[in-house]
């Protein structure tokens, strides 16, 4: 960006005009570069992220083309299928993240609550807004969800259940209904409104009642005489989930344990659960209550011996709840000891689909947190972080594991030495193909174990599920020749044809070796895609991608700073392609003109077929004018106007060249002079600036000067 009032601006007024008619050929983006898994930024040319095709055709078929960028749950997937280990069909939605995108949230919950019961008793709304959250102890701003979206969902489902069983409108559901508002207006509120022993010193309350303020009773009501059995159940499970959203945790423990006993209560299956799940939120929230010792590895026997007794009953929905609950347990209180227990676990075959999804899971969280200490983990890391997790040096200097701004020769040196590492793992254990694949990825062609990586990789069979990924890096490894006729056996492969981010990685690694301007051609236009963003990866990719033809980054730079004249002359009257590529290349065309002070030229490639179509654009809504109307011309009278349209206040002759003196540039190659104006008063007819402070470095300028400068 140039700041307002700079040399530049003030001295260059013909290259305000190749700015300017730059901006207003660029109806489609020239070229877009890489984003390289950031995760605002998506590359519409590559799914960098995750993977274009269903992650269920990866879990059975060929894996197609694998990014090294992309998250790691679909990295996991590469692993397993990489080494070829075999793991439950079932469970292949665990490499994917459309769980995350499909989590309920609590206030859409709390509003179906709401409605539900604002139905069924229209006169019993509560006083206060109940909400899920509450602050958490011993922060100054922090909050946890105290009532998650399973328990207002629990609350819907059992007051549509009674309202059949007692009747709508009975004295009972109303009952249950008032009790419930009870329960749910602790959830706001939460430990520090109940419980004398949590500090709350330095809270920030954002508007929130402070806990000494007197609170309203909440005491939940009795029963009414006479009143069904199933509401006096219901009545003391509301009383234990009382206990449990106040913060007494241990008293809501031995609450539910007693339900866990009673034979006769229809939350009997829940009991035992809940009971071990106020032990843990005790853990969890309450400031000190991991000290105690033995409290999580008792926690854990606990929860080990309910699953093991569930399982022995073979009450299935039960086992389902405590197995997430020993994994939430293992990542939140003993989150190294988990680490260790996946890594291991993952690097085997696998056969149950339910722990292996919870594991999958539970591994990609914590590998973002944990340093890596097993052979999956270190590969992830290589992959990730673009460098040997295992090494503290490279080429003889100490490197930093978390040095953020490496140089480019570190850059390339933590690169060579992850491939020809990772190469030495895949030739100890040949089954291991991920590592050859990290060797692969990171492998430049003068490294010097690239002969013997280009035989590993030939040597992959074609019915491997990474073969597709395998040939794709010998394209990129190998000479000219195999590389052509590789591309070819690539862009006939099925996942190919059905991934255009593959199509375009073939595409952008067959350009390199491009000796013609017909092969260019064939390569420099891609194909853009929906782009893998996050949203995409919550969502899942679409079943086709609709794509369009533009110029990637690559095929723009030479385009615009290697090829002759001639050759984009060539480009720009090039029939085959689409109307917006041709206007493109003609722009650059003109730019070079202009640059190096050709008028006939410039005038010449105004007359293109391509540009004639911008000159009659109509003016679009919010562009400035001097970018839309008619068309642009060079003036050899002038040095800086360019026309037709001109203020009034330009005939006055101010700033068109006066005490002008060149100011040198290369642009493709050709030394250009541009003239210049002399001092800060010096205005371009068009690019008018609006003086404020004196102008100079406070100059404030029009919106055609400042979008013009910041295209």
């Amino acid at each position: 960006m140039i700041r307002p009032g700079s040399a530049w601006w003030t001295r260059a007024p013909a290259a305000c005009a190749v700015l300017l008619l730059t901006a207003a050929l660029a109806v489609v983006p020239a070229g877009v570069r890489a984003s390289n898994g950031s995760e605002y930024f998506s590359d519409p040319f590559l799914a960098s992220w995750g993977p274009a095709r269903p992650i269920g055709d990866l879990a059975t078929g060929s894996l197609g083309v694998v990014e090294r960028t992309w998250w790691r749950r679909p990295l996991l997937l590469a692993w397993f299928r990489f080494n070829e280990l075999p793991f439950p069909a079932e469970a292949a939605d665990a490499f994917s993240y459309r769980e995350l995108g499909a989590i309920i949230d609590p206030r859409k919950s709390v509003a179906a609550w709401r409605e539900a019961a604002k139905t069924a008793a229209p006169d019993l709304e509560p006083a206060a807004e109940p909400s899920a959250d509450a602050d958490l102890p011993g922060t100054t701003w922090g909050w946890f969800e105290n009532c998650p979206a399973d328990s207002w969902e629990q609350a819907r489902r059992t007051l549509l259940a009674r309202s059949e069983v007692w009747g709508a409108g009975s004295a009972a559901l109303r009952n249950w209904i008032v009790a419930q508002h009870q329960v749910f207006a602790r959830c706001r509120l939460g430990p520090e409104y109940f419980r004398k022993d949590v500090p709350t010193e330095g809270r920030v309350r954002w508007g929130r009642t402070p806990p000494e303020m007197p609170l309203p009773d909440l005491s939940l009501p009795e029963p009414p005489p006479g009143a069904p059995r199933l509401l006096l159940k219901d009545r003391d499970y509301q009383r234990a989930s009382a206990l449990f959203y106040e913060g007494h945790y241990a008293d809501a423990e031995r609450a539910f344990r007693a339900i866990a006993r009673d034979a006769r209560s229809p939350w009997r299956g829940w009991g035992q659960y809940l009971a071990l799940r106020a032990h843990f939120r005790e853990l969890e929230v309450i400031p000190g209550a991991k000290i105690a010792e033995n409290r999580v590895s008792q926690l854990r026997r606990d929860v080990d011996a309910a699953l093991a007794d569930a399982r022995r009953r073979g009450a299935d929905e039960e086992v389902a709840r405590l197995q997430a609950l020993r994994s939430l347990v293992g990542v939140r209180l003993e989150p190294a000891t988990r680490f260790r227990e996946l890594g291991a676990a993952l690097s085997r075959p696998q056969t149950d689909a339910t722990t292996f999804r919870q594991a999958v899971i539970d591994y990609a969280y914590l590998h973002r947190q944990l340093p890596p200490a097993e052979p999956l983990g270190e590969w992830l890391t290589g992959l990730i972080e673009a460098r040997d997790p295992t090494s503290r040096s490279c080429g003889g200097r100490a490197v930093s594991s978390d040095m953020s701004y490496p140089t480019p020769a570190e850059i390339r040196c933590r690169r060579a030495q992850l491939s020809q590492k990772a190469f030495t793992r895949y030739q100890k254990s040949p089954g291991k193909r991920a590592w050859l694949f990290t060797a692969a990825a990171f492998a430049e062609r003068g490294d010097p174990h690239r002969e013997a990586l280009l035989q590993a990789l030939a040597d992959v069979p074609d019915g491997h599920p990474g073969s597709t990924t395998f040939l794709l890096h010998r394209l990129r490894l190998s000479g000219r020749d195999d590389g052509r006729h590789l591309a070819e056996v690539l862009l006939a492969r099925p996942e190919v044809v059905a991934d255009y981010s593959a199509r375009n990685r073939v595409r952008q690694y067959r350009m390199l070796s491009a000796a013609s301007l017909e092969e260019f051609w064939s390569d420099a236009v891609r194909e853009r895609g929906g782009g893998i963003d996050r949203d995409t990866l919550l969502k899942g990719p679409p079943v086709v991608a609709e794509t369009s033809r533009v110029w990637d980054a690559d095929g723009t730079w030479i385009l615009d700073y290697e090829l002759p004249d001639s050759a984009l002359l060539a480009t720009a009257t090039q029939a085959a392609w689409p109307e917006t590529l041709r206007r493109q290349v003609a722009g650059m065309l003109w730019a070079r003109a202009v640059l190096r002070g050709d008028t006939q030229s410039a005038r010449n490639i105004l007359g293109l077929p391509e540009l004639q179509s911008t000159c009659r654009r109509k003016t679009r809504p919010g562009w400035p004018r001097s970018v839309t109307t008619p068309c642009f011309s060079w003036r050899a009278g002038s040095r800086c106007g360019i026309g037709p349209w001109r203020p009034s206040w330009a005939e006055t002759g101010v700033g068109c060249g006066r005490r002008s003196s060149p100011n040198v540039r290369k642009k493709a190659g050709v030394t250009a002079t541009i003239p210049r104006t002399g001092s800060g008063k010096r205005r371009c007819a068009s690019c008018r600036s609006t003086r404020s402070n004196g102008g100079g470095r406070n100059a404030r300028f029009s919106t055609p000067c400042r979008r013009a400068r910041t295209s």
